[in-house]
């Protein structure tokens, strides 16, 4: 009769075996970061509603549709006639000089409560430039002389809004600083 010895014993893996354990527990790891979390990730934001981010609230605007440059001759449909030389604009015999002041985005207030968008009839991303009356004087706003001028130039002409002498355009600025808006074709 021969009798066998059983080791009490459980075998122990050698190092072959753990390094392969660890490597399909890495690939298993990296399989579940790079593919199902991404997968699962889209699931739950196509399914869920959208909800508005910090992020989206503070995207820039676009960027302006127009960056012409004033110049030549325009006339408007009332006869009034302007001449652009340089920062000299001389509507008929009345001149005025401006100073470059700034480049504004259709979408800012020129006054209170209004938008040079609105003001002008314009498109929200229209880049509008304001400029500050440094001498002369024109027959622009009906009581007195402008001291300053948004100016939309378009392709075929410039829309004109004309404002009282005083704090430059902006959300702190009345809305009886605003003269009316003169709209002129090239010619």
């Amino acid at each position: 009769m021969s009798t066998a010895v059983l080791s009490s014993r459980a075998a122990r893996p050698g190092p072959t075996a753990l390094a392969a354990a660890v490597v399909c527990a890495l690939l298993f790891a990296a399989l579940g970061a790079l593919v199902v979390e991404p997968a699962l990730h889209r699931l739950m934001t196509l399914t869920s509603a959208p909800r508005p981010t910090p992020a989206a609230s503070r995207r820039p605007a676009p960027p302006p549709v127009n960056d012409l440059i004033l110049s030549g001759d325009y006339v408007g449909a009332d006869g009034l006639a302007l001449r652009v030389e340089g920062a000299t604009l001389a509507f008929g015999q009345a001149r005025i000089v401006t100073a470059p002041h700034r480049l504004a985005a259709a979408s800012e207030p020129v006054a209170q409560g209004v938008s040079y968008a609105t003001a002008l009839n314009t498109p929200s991303n229209v880049q509008i430039e304001v400029r500050r009356v440094a001498s002369g004087a024109a027959p622009l706003c009906a009581e007195g002389a402008p001291g300053w001028l948004a100016l939309a130039v378009r392709a075929d002409g410039v829309d004109i809004l004309p404002l009282r002498a005083g704090d430059p355009p902006g959300a702190n600025r009345s809305p009886t600083a605003l003269c009316p808006v003169r709209a002129l074709g090239r010619r």
